[in-house]
C-alpha cells in the first residue's frame, strides 16, 4: 500500500517540535542550509538536495536518476544548474 505525500508530511510534522522541518530531519547527516527566504527558495533547495541525493545513489547516471525522480533525463542537470550547483 502506497502512502500519500500528505500522510508522510503529517508523520514528519509530528516530529518537528513546532519548527519547520529541515533536510537533516528527513536525511540524517544532511548539511544545514541557510534559511530560505520564501516558498520558492525552500522548493528550490529541496529539489536541489533531492536531485543530488538521487544522482549520487545512481552513481551519477542522469538517465537512472531521472527515472527514479519521474522526470526527463535532462531535468536533473537543469535543476542543479538553476540552483547554482555544479
Amino acid at each position: 500500500m502506497k502512502r500519500s505525500s500528505s500522510s508522510t508530511y503529517c508523520s514528519w510534522s509530528a516530529f518537528s517540535s513546532g519548527r519547520p522541518i529541515a533536510a537533516s530531519d528527513i536525511l540524517p547527516g544532511a548539511p544545514a542550509a541557510p534559511a530560505p527566504q520564501g516558498l520558492r527558495d525552500e522548493r528550490a533547495e529541496f529539489e536541489k538536495r533531492r536531485v543530488e541525493s538521487v544522482l549520487k545513489e545512481a552513481g551519477g547516471n542522469r538517465t537512472e536518476a531521472a527515472k527514479v525522480l519521474g522526470i526527463s533525463r535532462r531535468m536533473p542537470q537543469k535543476k542543479l544548474k538553476d540552483c547554482g550547483a555544479s
